[in-house]
């Protein structure tokens, strides 16, 4: 069958749709505009490439992912180094500070605490949850260890202090599994007063949710001195 047409397109109805086609010459698409190629993908319709199907997702990724092929041809938005999720700086004196990030499977932070109100002990707290969920262990230059369980909190340091502190903690964050983090970190009083080395391990017990949301509070009532920063990074592996 020929088909004709007056107006230089030939409308969809002229080819059997249920039907695949395979172009063995080299196709231009549009020769003076630039035409967007709109496409879908899925398991069972695949996008194929050079003989090999491929299935895309559905939702855009992150500025700090990639598409990764699982070897079936799978695509999905991963990262594939740390890269940052959020960076928060306290502008004003506060009771805490929060982060709101996209899950990861490894979690980096960085914590800052410019100073506190009073002599007390910065803590962690993941999505909210206040509960006796928290075991941790921390300890300061040589000390003995403080171990707690059932806690509300995760506690950085064994001692109170209103000094600046510097931590950078690492977090096992997958989604079915306790989440288990260690930290090393260090607080100073003034000058170039010799620091205090502090180091930790925790757990925080839910095995039905990531770490999306991360708390930053004291112990008691005191404050997070203004300029207190969080950066939070993370990894899919």
């Amino acid at each position: 069958m020929v088909a004709t047409t007056t107006t230089g397109k030939l409308s969809k109805d002229c080819f059997d749709q249920t039907q695949n086609y395979v172009f063995t010459a080299s196709t231009t698409i549009a020769t003076t505009t630039t035409r967007g190629l709109i496409a879908s993908s899925t398991p069972a319709q695949p996008l194929v490439l050079n003989g090999i199907p491929y299935s895309t997702p559905s939702t855009q990724g992150a500025s700090t992912t990639v598409l990764m092929e699982n070897g079936s041809g799978a695509l999905t938005w991963e990262r594939t180094n740390m890269g940052l999720l959020d960076a928060t700086t306290t502008a004003n004196v506060m009771l805490e500070a929060t982060s709101t990030f996209s899950a990861a499977t490894h979690l980096q932070f960085t914590l800052y605490v410019a100073g506190m109100g009073g002599a007390t002990r910065p803590s962690l707290k993941f999505n909210s949850d206040s509960g006796s969920n928290y075991g941790f262990t921390n300890i300061d230059d040589n000390g003995v260890p403080n171990k707690v369980a059932n806690n509300g909190s995760i506690e950085l340091v064994t001692q109170s202090t209103t000094s600046p502190s510097f931590w950078i903690i690492d977090v096992y964050n997958p989604l079915t599994s306790r989440k288990f983090l260690t930290w090393t970190g260090t607080t100073q009083s003034s000058a170039a007063a010799s620091p205090v080395i502090t180091q930790g391990s925790a757990v925080w017990n839910n095995t039905s949710a990531q770490i999306t949301t991360l708390i930053l509070d004291v112990i008691g009532n005191d404050t997070l001195t203004a300029g207190s920063k969080l950066n939070v990074y993370g990894s899919s592996y």
